[in-house]
């Protein structure tokens, strides 16, 4: 039979749950061995811990005051709900979590399902080597936080390279080995706002008490989903006990040195020939574009008899103003990357002699600051 243990409950009423409504959870959670559930109006009251072993169910609906809820009191000596080393769960959403602290026995990875009132928003930890974690959300300002101690998190105090830090939410995660923590979002997270819509930015930060500082604790584990909707982000090797607080935070990761290189030097073309032109971009610094690339190359003369296409139509855009033809990348440029397109010249007709075609990658472009070597040159020459 599965067991939930209430280490103590204060028999008298907090938050309009009583002493009968924890009984009750426990008397159902205790009915058979592969099964155990709660349909929420439960609390964990200062120093109460109930431990669950079994496979539990998260049931949403019923009546009552937080109807599927199971909420801890949040101040210390918090109560908590913990999950055994075999334990699982179903059922986890907005309308059924647990509102407070969660713990978790033994070395396999684990997902807590908590919130804050009616949010659901976990957080994950891989297999730990050793050692007992909780972890509990806030839906607030960490500004603004009263809890847990240390508390208040001020965004403005920025760490090393980290250049913004969410005003929306935030978790507390204790834990004394590393572990590869996974923070999740929705769209109230705001990231597209925080991001200036760009994931490549975000990394997790965590809140230093020993240097009053958020920390850029990176995205190694790597990210899923989109800005605007839902997502996850991870951190590798984190010690969750070295830090008070995890929200989400911008990094500032410097910026790429965009180079073009051209293939040809030199091509002459009578009127009907071709000329494919390589287009190799390099990305030369380890920094990842922030928005996509554009090249521009400026257009002959109308009477010189030369048109441009650009390939793959796929991974590049060909847009045209009367004086410049504007190549763009579609996506973002990776870190130490390249992209190539092909521009292919092509002789109608026109009088003879050499035009200069110059590719260009514009001051800021990509998140390009250095303009002294975003430039190359090749010449055609008409016979």
């Amino acid at each position: 039979m599965n067991k939930l243990y209430l280490n103590s409950i204060l028999p008298r009423k907090r938050e309009g749950v009583s002493f009968w409504s924890i009984m009750i959870f426990l008397m159902v959670s205790c009915l058979s061995y592969g099964q155990q559930g709660s349909q929420g109006n439960t609390t964990v009251f200062n120093g109460a811990q109930a431990t669950l072993f079994g496979a539990h169910t998260f049931v949403t609906g019923g009546t009552g005051t937080q109807p599927g809820i199971i909420k801890t009191i949040r101040t210390a000596p918090f109560g908590i709900v913990s999950f055994g080393p075999a334990a699982t769960y179903s059922g986890a959403a907005d309308a059924s979590h647990v509102d407070g602290y969660v713990g978790k026995y033994g070395t396999t990875a684990f997902t807590f399902p908590i919130g804050n009132a009616t949010k659901l928003r976990p957080v994950s930890i891989s297999a730990p080597a050793s050692g007992n974690f909780k972890a509990a959300y806030w839906f607030s300002n960490p500004n603004d936080a009263a809890l847990p101690a240390g508390a208040p998190f001020l965004v403005a105090n920025l760490g090393t390279g980290v250049t913004a830090v969410s005003n929306v939410e935030y978790w507390d995660v204790d834990g004394p080995s590393a572990v590869n923590l996974t923070l999740s979002w929705d769209a109230a997270s705001n990231l597209s706002a925080l991001t200036a819509s760009t994931l490549t930015n975000l990394v997790v930060v965590g809140y230093n008490p020993a240097t009053s500082k958020w920390e850029n604790l990176g995205k190694a584990g790597g990210t899923t989903g989109t800005l605007a909707g839902t997502g996850t982000i991870t951190a590798n090797g984190v010690t969750p006990d070295t830090y008070s607080a995890f929200t989400f935070g911008v990094a500032n990761i410097g910026t790429p040195d965009l180079t073009p290189i051209i293939e040809s030097t030199t091509d002459i073309l009578a009127v009907g020939a071709l000329s494919d032109l390589t287009v190799y971009i390099e990305n030369i610094k380890p920094y990842p574009t922030s928005v996509p690339v554009v090249v521009t190359i400026t257009k002959p003369t109308a009477s010189s008899g030369l048109t441009l296409v650009v390939n793959p139509s796929a991974d590049w855009t060909l847009t045209q103003t009367s004086t410049s033809y504007i190549i763009t990348l579609v996506g973002i440029m990776g870190a130490s990357d390249s992209q190539t397109f092909t521009a292919r010249v092509t002789r109608t007709g026109g009088s003879a002699g050499s035009y200069n075609f110059s590719p260009v990658i514009a001051n800021s472009a990509g998140g390009e600051t250095n303009n002294a070597n975003n430039r190359a040159s090749v010449v055609i020459i008409k016979r």
